[in-house]
């Protein structure tokens, strides 16, 4: 009697031990893949973050360099300004002569 009471309680409680040591093993191979899946995306960010502030970085110095530009045509106008006005007032002050 204690051994059929034996065999009809253990073989569950094996049955039971057996498939829960499988279920946490499928938990933590599930587990393992999250965590790899989150270090790529993390890892795919970084990168992203790390060629767009290269680009920034260019884009910034091209900016600069084109406001430098602006200024020296700015500066060129002006002067070109002040010659025409210049040859403007001079030509005002000739006389007329009509061959």
């Amino acid at each position: 009697m204690v051994i059929e009471f034996l065999s009809m309680v253990g073989v569950p409680i094996i049955v039971a031990l057996l498939s829960s040591a499988g279920i946490w093993r499928f938990f933590q191979a599930r587990t393992e893949q999250e965590h790899e899946r989150r270090s790529e995306f993390r890892r795919t960010l970084q990168d992203q973050i790390d060629t767009l502030s290269e680009q920034v970085g260019k884009l910034n110095y091209q900016k600069e360099s084109l406001l430098r530009e602006i200024g020296e045509l700015r500066e060129a106008l002006a002067e070109a300004k002040t010659t025409i006005l210049h040859l403007q007032e001079l030509l005002r002050r000739q006389p007329y002569d009509n061959n």
